[in-house]
């Protein structure tokens, strides 16, 4: 019996082909070509585009997306609850989450709930970061214990809020975060530098770190662009 793998992430093509899209495209085929049967399950902005459809082969499952930071002020337990009736209907073997930007930090503790195993692979900093890189005004990286007052006038610059009614949702969405790392079976990074930074952020003490062993991108061949989004 072939083994079902979901990559969860943010978009997948044709909406958009970031780096992490590329990535998970090309690994979505090679895993078809080896024997899998993998399926993507992604947020999407446009509603006519919710639903399953096939992109170069793939089964590509879209959610309609929520504002990044709804996810601090959503029902905690509503939101496990709707991501274990999708996985539910998907039947993975294993969940492999690459990005919850527009689906939430809630996937990890769904599976582990339903007995699915969960593997985490931090492409970026978005689980410590609403913003996605930590990055200072100069450009620079964030000192690993940044308060989340700091972080709250910075996600306030950014997005025209009030820092003041930001804080308790930084605050949050931390522990939530925390919460889907810890659930989740394995958590992967991408560099040994990457790996020694998240081990000094306070928010994360104690989570166990694995450097990735997929396919780099170097390794994965390259793939025809395919057609524009037609819907279901």
């Amino acid at each position: 019996m072939k083994s079902r793998v979901l990559h969860v992430l943010h978009s997948y093509p044709p909406e958009s082909r970031g780096g992490i899209e590329s990535y998970v495209e090309q690994l979505a085929h090679r895993q078809s070509a080896a024997g899998f049967e993998p399926t993507i399950l992604v947020s999407t902005h446009v509603p006519e585009h919710v639903g399953q459809s096939s992109v170069a082969g793939i089964p590509v499952v879209r959610l309609l997306a929520g504002h990044p930071l709804q996810d601090a002020q959503a029902d905690e337990r509503e939101r496990i609850e709707a991501c274990q009736q999708e996985l539910d209907a998907l039947d993975p073997q294993v969940v492999h989450i690459h990005q919850w930007h527009g689906i939430g930090p809630f996937v990890a503790r769904a599976a582990r709930e339903l007995g699915v195993r969960s593997i985490v692979t931090l492409h970026d900093l978005f689980s410590i970061c609403p913003l996605f890189f930590r990055l200072t005004e100069e450009r620079e990286l964030c000192q690993p214990s940044v308060s989340a007052a700091t972080c709250s006038a910075c996600v306030a610059k950014a997005s025209g809020l009030s820092p003041e009614n930001l804080e308790g949702a930084i605050s949050e969405r931390t522990r939530r975060y925390r919460a889907e790392l810890d659930a989740a079976h394995a958590v992967a990074t991408l560099s040994r530098a990457q790996t020694a930074y998240l081990e000094r952020v306070p928010g994360l003490a104690g989570l166990r770190f694995e450097l990735s062993s997929f396919p780099t991108p170097e390794g994965l061949a390259p793939l025809e662009t395919p057609a524009p989004h037609t819907g279901p």
